[in-house]
């Protein structure tokens, strides 16, 4: 028997067939990556918000992780946390990163960052430096620092049986940006 596993052995190649490297280029080379940012965030259904805007969930019950409630405190918008998560109405988060090329945003669970924030509320509100942008997903892997992060691409949508899009079954339903320095 071991003969005829050594003989259809020995048949095989030593070594596989070298596979080829294939340069991508970005399509984002020059161009204002958070332009691009916005482009694909409004194509997935998302927007970037302004302060007036995110001042205004200080009147709505508010999810706010740790980490948001200090960047908030910053800039001098006063939103109160209600720690009541599952019956909140805005989710308040920090993004680690967003990517121009999909219009996705990064988020990770740690100390001060709850991702419960960021998946509870129908509202999706996060928060992303404006110096913490990279032109495409294969810049974004190596930043991705814990084992808990998720990206987040647009509002939850899913289709049932019939191809029917409906958002916000599983997350989220409206995914908002707000964009810091």
């Amino acid at each position: 028997m071991a003969g005829s596993r050594d003989r259809i052995l020995d048949r095989l190649p030593a070594a596989g067939t070298p596979k080829p490297q294939i340069e991508v280029e970005s399509t984002f080379v020059g161009e204002d990556l958070w332009a691009a940012f916005e482009s694909q965030l409004n194509a997935l259904g998302g927007r970037i918000i302004d302060g007036d805007e995110l001042t205004q969930f200080g009147q709505q019950r508010t999810l706010v992780e740790e980490a948001a409630t200090l960047i908030l405190d910053s800039l001098g918008i006063k939103i109160d946390n209600d720690p009541a998560t599952w019956d909140v109405a805005v989710g308040i988060s920090v993004a680690d990163f967003a990517i121009a090329e999909t219009g996705s945003l990064a988020v990770s669970a740690g100390p001060r960052k709850l991702r419960l924030s960021s998946l509870v509320p129908p509202v999706n509100v996060l928060l992303v430096n404006k110096k913490s942008i990279v032109a495409k997903l294969s810049d974004a892997i190596p930043l991705i620092s814990s084992r808990s992060s998720a990206l987040i691409t647009g509002p939850s949508r899913t289709a049932d049986i019939e191809g029917i899009l409906v958002r916000g079954v599983h997350g989220p339903g409206e995914l908002l940006v707000y964009v810091f320095e």
